[in-house]
C-alpha cells in the first residue's frame, strides 16, 4: 500500500488555512492540482463589495517549522526564480506557522526582481513576522 507522508498533513494545513482566511473575507481562491504544481499552489482573485476587483496573484504556500529561520521564515527558490520573475501576474509566498496559527507573506516577484537587479541570485526568500520585517505582513489564521 502507498504511504501518506506525514509532511502531507502539514503542507495541506497551510493551504487550508490560507484558503479559509481569504475565502472568509470574500475573495476567490482557486487551488492548482498537485500534478500541475510547479511553484504555485493557487491563484487568489480579490473582490471588493462582493464583486471581482480584477486583481489576481499566484500564491506559493509553505507550511511548518522547516521554513522558520533565525529571523522570520524563508521560502526556498530552488529552480523557480525565472518562473516567479517572468510571471505576468505577481507571485506571493505564504508561510503558515502551525504553532502560532498564523500566515506570513511576502511579494516574491518584487523581492527577486530587486535582488536580480543588484546582481544577486538568492537561494531563498525571507518572510518577515511583522510589517517592519522587510515589507511583509502577517494574517491571523482563520481557526
Amino acid at each position: 500500500m502507498a504511504k501518506v507522508l506525514p509532511t502531507k498533513k502539514t503542507e495541506r494545513a497551510g493551504v487550508n488555512e490560507f484558503r479559509a482566511l481569504l475565502e472568509s473575507a470574500g475573495h476567490i481562491v482557486q487551488e492548482i492540482d498537485g500534478g500541475n504544481d510547479y511553484g504555485e499552489d493557487c491563484y487568489l482573485s480579490f473582490t471588493e463589495h462582493g464583486e471581482r476587483a480584477g486583481d489576481i496573484v499566484a500564491v506559493q504556500v509553505k507550511s511548518g517549522g522547516a521554513y522558520r529561520s533565525g529571523v522570520g521564515y524563508r521560502i526556498p527558490c530552488r529552480d523557480h526564480v525565472e518562473d516567479w520573475t517572468r510571471s505576468r501576474i505577481p507571485v506571493i509566498g505564504v508561510v503558515y506557522d502551525p504553532e502560532l496559527k498564523k500566515l506570513f507573506w511576502v511579494n516574491m516577484t518584487e523581492y527577486l526582481l530587486e535582488q536580480l537587479n543588484r546582481g544577486k541570485r538568492p537561494k531563498s526568500i525571507p518572510v518577515g513576522e511583522s510589517e517592519s520585517g522587510g515589507g511583509c505582513c502577517f494574517w491571523g489564521a482563520a481557526s
